[in-house]
């Protein structure tokens, strides 16, 4: 979710293609080492702690709320058999006040991450999910290191496996359709265009929200390689050698990607997650 240039221009080479559209070869990774299917044990919005639970410079309209952080109902939800969800919603006035919300904030919502339970680095991690059904959603599953390093340039590359929006910049016009473009960045690697814009390398994926898929990035030294449904999506040439931690939100957009009259939204949205994992490279 966030954008430096310089930080593509370092990371990326000439994108590989010819392994695009090949089945995840399991036969390079170990058994699951860490796999998560509650929000038990996850930290809540706290890798923007105190009073910035909001990403900034993104158009976000959300504040991610933390239980302990002020008195709300917890969008973040376990699921009776299993699994879990992150529901953005329309902020009520006691809501406003008791978080802290700022002008721009309408919605409430949630954010989980792995800072401080579970890191790792390379291997493979996967999401299984359902996008939600409301328009101006904004789900992600994304990495991000541990520590700002020389190796990293002391900046914080995010790896995106899955990001993606439903909102009028996009031409997406129906609040039930995806259509995801993996651009064969790191760190932007799942975003709706409009009748599939053009690409630097991969093949366009459209799913439907409420559609339950999996979304995945296999991490090697030297590449990175992004899955759907265990189908190679795009892959990029990029050295990434930094532990990194795990966060899952639902942002809602704001400014220029409202939607207009025509596209109404539709709230309470939802984000449901059945579990994610990560499985370590086979030495």
């Amino acid at each position: 979710m966030v954008r430096t240039m310089a930080l593509i221009a370092a990371l990326i080479a000439t994108p590989a293609i010819a392994q695009v559209g090949s089945r995840l070869d399991q036969t390079k990774l170990l058994a699951p080492d860490w796999s998560i299917n509650s929000p038990a044990g996850l930290d809540r919005a706290y890798y923007f702690g105190g009073d910035n639970h909001t990403l900034v410079g993104t158009g976000e309209s959300e504040r991610y709320i933390d239980p302990l952080y002020c008195e709300a109902a917890d969008p973040v939800q376990a699921n009776p058999k299993g699994g879990f969800s992150i529901t953005a919603r329309v902020a009520t006035p006691k809501e406003r006040q008791a978080c802290h919300l700022k002008a721009n904030e309408a919605f409430v919502s949630g954010l989980v991450t792995s800072q401080h339970s579970f890191s790792a680095t390379y291997g493979y991690w996967e999401i299984y999910t359902a996008f939600p059904t409301a328009m101006r959603s904004w789900p992600a599953f994304w990495l991000l290191p541990t520590a700002k390093t020389a190796a990293n340039g002391g900046s914080a590359p995010e790896i995106d496996v899955l990001e993606a929006m439903a909102g009028v910049k996009h031409g997406v016009t129906g609040s039930n359709h995806w259509t995801n473009d993996r651009t064969g960045y790191p760190i932007s690697t799942l975003h709706p265009l409009g009748g599939g814009g053009p690409m630097s390398c991969g093949k366009t994926v459209s799913v439907k929200g409420g559609s339950w898929h999996t979304y995945g990035v296999l991490w090697e030294p030297t590449k990175l390689t992004f899955y759907v449904d265990e189908v190679a999506t795009c892959e990029v040439d990029a050295v990434v050698s930094d532990p990194h931690y795990m966060l899952i939100n639902l942002a809602m957009t704001g400014g220029e990607y409202t939607p207009g009259p025509t596209s109404p939204a539709i709230y309470p949205a939802t984000m449901s997650v059945g579990w994610v994992v990560h499985r370590p490279l086979r030495d």
